[in-house]
Order: structure tokens, then sequence, then C-alpha cells
């Protein structure tokens, strides 16, 4: 159990440091003022921190009150599925957990960075 509460913290610390990077003021940086919707998938909260999860992502939003945190989360047996499925057909998340093992993986593809 505490290996699965640190992980969880890791995995939130990132995810925070992740989305403040969504806050950025930096006017070049956006073409609009308009609110934004940004998507977060994460497999680590389930079942016993999604409380949690609300919390930072209340937090987050109170910070950058533009920008719209909608989220989902998944079963670790089913997440990476999950997850490749979205890769195909080219519908990521904007932020999504994965885990080392995988990572390599979803870098080569390209499927860690994308510009709109």
């Amino acid at each position: 159990m505490f290996k699965k509460t640190i992980t969880f913290l890791t995995t939130a610390a990132l995810m925070v440091s992740c989305l403040a990077g969504c806050g950025s003021s930096n006017k070049a940086a956006t073409k609009t003022d308009e609110p934004v919707t940004i998507k977060y998938v994460s497999y680590s909260a389930q079942p016993d921190h999604l409380k949690d999860l609300e919390k930072m992502i209340a937090a987050f939003q109170k910070e950058n009150p533009k920008i719209k945190v909608e989220y989902e989360t998944y079963k670790y047996d089913d997440y990476f599925t999950k997850l490749q499925t979205l890769a195909a057909s080219k519908t990521l998340p904007d932020v999504f957990e994965i885990n080392y093992e995988n990572f390599v993986s979803y870098a080569a593809k390209g499927s860690l960075f994308r510009f709109k």
C-alpha cells in the first residue's frame, strides 16, 4: 500500500507540473484568450485516489480559470490497451500517465508530443 501511495503522489506531482505548463501566461503561445479544455487520462488514481485527483484538478483550475480539465481513469489492466487504441486513432488525450516501460515505445512512435 505504501508503494502504491508513493507511486500515486509521484504521478500526481508530475501531472501538476505538466498541467502548470498549460497555464502559461505567454500571450505569444496562445492565439486567443478563450477558455480551453484539456483531457487527462490516468490509471494510478483509480480506485483509491479519485478524490485526491479531483482536488488537484480543482486547485489547478482555480489558478488557471481559463483551463478546464476533463479526466478519465482506467484500471491498470485495461489502461495500456486503451492508450494504444487512442494512439492508433490519433486521439490521445492532451496529458496522460505513462510508465517507463511504455515511454520508450510511445516516444519512438512520436506519440508523446503534438503541437497544433
